[in-house]
């Protein structure tokens, strides 16, 4: 294990094995949002505007995980037209794109049948098609919750969007997009490169309705350290994010920090990798965290970083 003044970073033993079934949140991800957003809050001029989300790092690699990106809060979800906004729709997952021709109810058959014998890689893309679908009608509750003075534009893009997702998911059923809690539980526990990831995301969606077990959420994040361990540096961010805003474990600044600086670093050893975006996306979030803690709590969160780091590349 790793320390840092007291808080231990821990090295995790086999992932947990209790079956769990989760909900997800389709958040908001969308690049255009950005826009909508100060329309959407213009309308609404007579209540307090919240702080602004930060956009979220392009990474080139991983899933595009929500809770991997720098700045994301937990009081972001749910809530308000974006709230309801699929998480992947700035990129449509790369197995609804390879479709072609199959439908996505006979795909979800035919990946459902492979993951329950055991197939990773088939639950995750099960998992990914079905996510997609079980949020085809988000953008229509966008369209609904848009002011009359939305841009055109902006409202046929997303009216187009609408058509699109409804047209890949014609055929499927409740129970195929049910079970994809199942797979991507499944995925999960294999190791797949961002499926605990996607774990993580379902399970800090927020949903009401009892969305989530403590055990289920618990496990997720034992998942996702698992792999920011073994140097994931979305799953890095995502331990940052995850005690920066508590929940599934006890919020801990200095433990968020170690995390996001040990991210910081290994991106900066992979410069080719990643964009000067990103780059500063990461090191704004590391500032921010920074900030929040004493000068003592922030060398040793310097320490512990370097031991996570050192940890990683010794894999």
């Amino acid at each position: 294990m790793l320390e840092a003044k007291g808080h231990v970073v821990e090295r995790p033993d086999s992932p947990p094995q209790s079956a769990a079934f989760v909900r997800i949140l389709l958040i908001a991800a969308f690049g255009f949002l950005g826009a909508w957003a100060v329309v959407w809050f213009q309308g609404r001029s007579e209540e307090p505007a919240p702080a602004p989300v930060q956009r979220a790092a392009s990474f080139p690699l991983g899933t595009g995980s929500a809770i991997a990106s720098p700045f994301w809060r937990a009081d972001a979800v749910p809530g308000g037209p974006m709230g309801a906004v699929p998480s992947k729709r700035r990129n449509v997952p790369r197995a609804v794109l390879a479709l072609g021709k199959e439908s996505a109810g006979r795909a979800l058959d035919r990946l459902g049948a492979r993951a329950r014998a055991g197939d990773a890689q088939a639950a995750l893309d099960a998992f990914d098609i079905a996510e997609y679908c079980a949020g085809a009608n988000a953008y229509r509750g966008v369209l609904r919750g848009m002011p009359a003075a939305a841009d055109p534009q902006l409202r046929a893009q997303i009216e187009t969007q609408a058509h699109d997702s409804a047209q890949a998911c014609l055929g499927t059923t409740p129970a195929q997009l049910g079970e994809r809690y199942a797979n991507v539980w499944i995925a999960a526990q294999s190791g797949l490169p961002g499926a605990a990831l996607r774990l993580l995301d379902a399970a800090m969606s927020g949903q009401p309705n009892g969305a989530l077990s403590d055990t289920a959420a618990a496990d997720a994040v034992a998942l996702v350290r698992r792999d920011a361990m073994g140097g994931d540096v979305q799953a890095l961010t995502a331990m940052a994010n995850v005690y920066q805003n508590g929940g599934p474990v006890t919020r801990d600044a200095v433990q968020a920090l170690s995390y996001q600086l040990a991210a910081e670093q290994l991106m900066r050893t992979q410069p080719q990798a990643y964009s000067s975006f990103d780059l500063a996306q990461q090191r704004e979030f590391s500032a921010q965290l920074e900030s929040q803690v004493s000068a003592d709590e922030r060398n040793s969160a310097r320490k512990a970083a370097l031991g996570l780091v050192a940890y990683c590349c010794s894999q």
